[in-house]
């Protein structure tokens, strides 16, 4: 169920595939998501299965993150997660599902009166390609001869706006070696809008937005686990994005694809601190692991099963 599940990796495509439609945003409800999970892991047998939960991040794009629908949202996907766990516990699945939940993102609310807008320090017509108008990010291709002029204009247009080079990108964004990044990139700070130029609706913006550096705390992701791989109430320091995959493959009890993913990140979290092996004859039966990716609180889940 997550967004971009039904591409092919290396020609394979999952067992079962529900396409991120406007049907799949408006129709598959919650209960209905954990329901079907539940079934294709114990009934399907199924390894692997990823519970997409695309709020609260719709609704905190269109009121922000203080809103009554906004909070109504937060409960609802409470409320599921809630469910989740009493289904668990009523198949009597405890000891072999794990639960993890993470978010990609961290929202902030957007102030109306902070704009950024490029044409206000830069000639558009010394542009020849430009992606903005899209979040707090902008890419653009300058006309030549006008990399340095255009530059040395936005990088000091805006006490807001910060402006690379490609080649100076900072190495912690993990950004600039790509070849479809364009010769100049930038981006405003947390709780400002990003334009060319303003357009008649832009200032009447009331939500909040995500995608700002990494670096800012308000953008920080949210990591939760629970099950027999994992302590249990216990603190974890920080881990990686990256570091899910190896985590999820070591309880599958896979080799990982090549990846920037560190055990030595989420080892502390482990109940068992032996190998895969260990913590499966630890539990002493086949298990699931249920992850759960989340934006803000949640957006998605995803269930891993041990191997047998």
């Amino acid at each position: 169920m997550y967004p971009g599940g039904n591409v092919p990796i290396k020609g394979i495509r999952p067992d079962k595939n529900v396409p991120s439609t406007s049907w799949f945003w408006y129709n598959y409800e919650m209960k209905a998501r954990i329901n079907d999970t539940i079934s294709w892991l114990t009934e399907n047998d199924f390894d692997l299965v990823m519970l997409y939960f695309d709020n609260p991040d719709e609704w905190l794009h269109i009121y922000g993150i203080d809103h009554p629908e906004s909070i109504k949202k937060l409960q609802e996907v409470d409320e599921a997660i809630g469910y989740l766990f009493d289904v668990i516990a009523e198949r009597q699945l405890e000891d072999i599902i794990n639960v993890i939940i993470a978010s990609d993102h961290g929202h902030i609310n957007q102030q109306q009166w902070k704009h950024v807008c490029l044409y206000d320090y830069i000639n558009e017509s010394d542009v020849d390609f430009i992606i903005a108008d899209y979040g707090p990010t902008f890419q653009l291709v300058p006309n030549d001869g006008k990399l340095d002029e255009i530059y040395n204009a936005l990088k000091t247009a805006h006490p807001a706006l910060t402006v690379y080079k490609k080649e100076d990108i900072p190495d912690r964004l993990h950004y600039g070696k790509s070849d479809r990044v364009l010769p100049i990139f930038g981006l405003v700070d947390p709780g400002w809008h990003l334009h060319t130029r303003i357009g008649e609706n832009d200032t009447d913006y009331a939500g909040s937005a995500h995608g700002y550096d990494n670096q800012w705390m308000i953008m920080k992701s949210s990591f939760y686990a629970r099950g027999p791989f994992f302590r249990e109430n216990y603190a974890s320091s920080p881990i990686e994005s990256v570091d899910i995959y190896p985590l999820m493959c070591e309880i599958l009890g896979l080799d990982p694809a090549p990846n920037n993913g560190s055990r030595g990140r989420y080892v502390d979290m482990i109940a068992s601190t032996g190998d895969a092996t260990g913590v499966h004859s630890a539990v002493g039966r086949g298990g699931w692991l249920t992850c759960a990716f989340i934006n803000l609180l949640v957006s998605s889940v995803v269930f891993l099963e041990y191997a047998k």
